[in-house]
């Protein structure tokens, strides 16, 4: 039954290799139970063999991934019900044999998949362990320890050399049968790219004291390491001093060695794979923190695919992460469009001139839809959502009035902390089952226009309908033009936000430049920023909007993201045709690394 279940993986015919695995480990069942009744003093049955419970695992993971014509809840139940029954079989093998290599690995790989579960990773992080212990040239298992312990922030030391491990045995210089004239570079190159990003983020971020054990281990990649001086073997009469000073001058020198190598490292990803746009870019940030002019000045922002790629890896995971980081971008932009909407005239001829809705909305960089949440109750028009990430905007068309984009963490009561009247909701009389969303985009923010936006067919046709479905006696002033078909198309927004998104912008001329031509005379404008720490003593004339470095304009910092001051923000907006600052607030975005973000919102 096992070799012939063997056969039927490897043509593909996972149904038969399914039914072959059973039928091996219903066979072992029987024989044990018929021996069990033979006699009392009979031995403990034999396991049955690993390759049928790991086999029929694994067949079973590959199967949970729905079949075509599925629906989105049948597959979603489908791949639980045998991820669940993979999970139990690889744990039997284990309970057989706790240091089966294939077992372990093949567990961490299903356990790693759940994303956001912290203990699950952790775990993941051992029994890759184990497997690599098992075949320590198994360069995956290696390579899934670092990202997992990446993922956890943890050990970083440990990942570190789990890359390197990794990348030494990919290249074909660990030892290992395969000769490197054997490998195919465009089949490897990608991995190998994959895995000098992870190391020369982990070199980037490591302390001094970790960069020198680093360096001074015997099999340590770090190029240049010679130069560190060996540990000081002075006697106690030459005194701490001499010792003190030798250890900081090898300190100095080790974090040196990682800043190097790690940017080295970053080059070797760029080179292996010219679609690793995420190496390009945090190469950059590296190299502007060192002062580097060639770095910083060349990058004036984010390119997009280094968003969608960084976002699309991240989607399953935001929400519970920038959760557990403080995340409070969304609810301020909430509270201070609430906080704008009396201050804004009705095209009306109201008898309070105020609007009570913003007729419509833009949320620029909309992500998973958390700033959604709390903007639709004020939009009584179409609220569209854009971002350069599809993943993203796939988890922003599940939300709903009544679910989704923020209500599913036990926070619904966030979502009523301004001061707008409930009852005068928008979304009171509409069905709970309905998308928060009347229209996502993935589009970029410099280039987005009207027509693929607000004139969007499909967000046309839902205005209509809501707009037919209006009482005959409501006379107010949609603020658009009727179309051919009776419907109203808006032909600018209201209101546009932009919720932790113009990080991923340096220059932020094109991006203001475009906000005002797709908003409406008075409309209202509200963004926040990650804050440079020397804007406050930094005179408007001296603000260079060039500036990559600093210097009251802008930079980009390690993390990859960029920093603004006021002052350029300012200037910046009034050129774009902003000429009004209604309000200013210094903020605190989220938690990062045990430290408060530096961040300013404007409107």
């Amino acid at each position: 039954h096992l070799e012939r279940g063997n056969g039927f993986y490897a043509s593909g015919d996972l149904v038969r290799a399914a039914s072959e695995y059973e039928s091996c480990l219903v066979v072992v069942a029987a024989a044990a139970a018929a021996e069990s009744g033979s006699t009392n003093s009979s031995p403990p049955p034999p396991p049955p063999p690993q390759g049928c419970l790991i086999n029929l695992a694994s067949v079973l993971v590959d199967m949970g991934g729905g079949e075509e014509g599925e629906g989105d809840a049948a597959a979603a139940e489908k791949e639980e019900e045998y991820s669940s029954r993979a999970e139990s079989l690889y744990r039997r093998a284990l309970s057989y044999d706790p240091n089966d290599g294939d077992a372990s690995y093949n567990l961490a790989l299903l356990l790693q998949d759940r994303r956001g579960d912290e203990y699950a990773t952790r775990e993941a992080a051992a029994l890759y362990s184990v497997a690599a212990s098992s075949d320590p040239d198994r360069w995956d298992a290696w390579a899934n320890m670092a990202a997992a312990l990446t993922e956890l922030r943890e050990r970083p030391l440990e990942a570190a050399r789990a890359y390197e491990r990794s990348i030494v045995l990919l290249q074909g210089d660990g030892g290992e049968e395969e000769s490197e004239e054997e490998r195919d570079p465009s089949e490897i190159d990608p991995y190998l790219s994959a895995l000098y990003y992870g190391y020369g983020l982990q070199l980037a971020d490591l302390t001094p004291g970790a960069c020198l054990i680093l360096a001074r281990a015997p099999r340590s990649l770090l190029i240049g390491k010679e130069r560190l001086t060996p540990p000081s073997s002075s006697n106690a009469d030459e005194g701490a001093d001499r010792e003190k000073e030798e250890d900081e001058a090898a300190l100095a020198t080790a974090k040196d060695l990682c800043s190097e190598n790690a940017r080295n490292a970053l080059r070797a990803a760029s080179a292996l794979d010219p679609h690793n746009v995420q190496a390009a870019h945090m190469l950059a940030a590296i190299e502007a923190e060192m002062g580097r002019s060639s770095g910083a000045s060349s990058v004036r922002r984010a390119a997009p695919e280094f968003v969608s790629a960084l976002f699309d890896d991240f989607a399953d995971t935001f929400d519970a992460k920038l959760g557990a980081l403080g995340y409070r971008v969304p609810r301020l932009i909430g509270a201070a469009a609430a906080e704008v909407l009396p201050m804004m005239t009705a095209s009306s001829s109201s008898s309070s001139g105020k609007q009570k809705y913003y007729r419509s909305a833009l949320d620029a960089g909309c992500g998973t839809g958390l700033a959604g949440r709390y903007l639709r109750r004020l939009v009584d028009g179409p609220l569209i959502g854009v971002d350069v990430s599809k993943n993203m905007l796939d988890l922003a068309g599940k939300c709903t009035l009544s679910a989704g984009c923020g209500l599913d963490d036990d926070h619904e009561d966030d979502h009523e902390d301004d001061d707008h009247d409930e009852d005068d909701d928008v979304d009171g009389d509409k069905s709970k089952d309905e998308p928060l969303y009347d229209g996502l985009m993935p589009l970029d923010l410099e280039t987005m226009t009207i027509e693929q936006t607000l004139r969007d067919p499909g967000v046309v046709a839902r205005r209509r309908r809501r707009t037919e479905g209006k009482d005959d006696g409501d006379d107010g002033d949609d603020g658009g033009d009727a179309d051919d078909d009776g419907g109203i198309v808006e032909d600018a927004f209201d209101l546009i936000v932009a919720a932790d998104v113009l990080v991923y912008f340096g220059g932020l001329e094109r991006v203001l430049s475009n906000f005002a031509r797709l908003s409406s005379e008075g409309s209202a404008l509200i963004f926040s920023c990650e804050r440079t720490p020397d804007d406050d003593d930094t005179d408007d004339d001296d603000a260079s909007s060039s500036s990559g470095t600093g210097g009251g304009g802008w930079k980009l910092l390690p993390s990859g993201r960029f920093a603004h001051s006021k002052s350029y923000v300012v200037r910046t907006a009034k050129e774009a045709g902003y000429d009004l600052l209604i309000g200013y607030e210094e903020i605190v975005p989220r938690m990062e690394n045990g430290e408060e973000v530096e961040g300013h919102m404007f409107r």
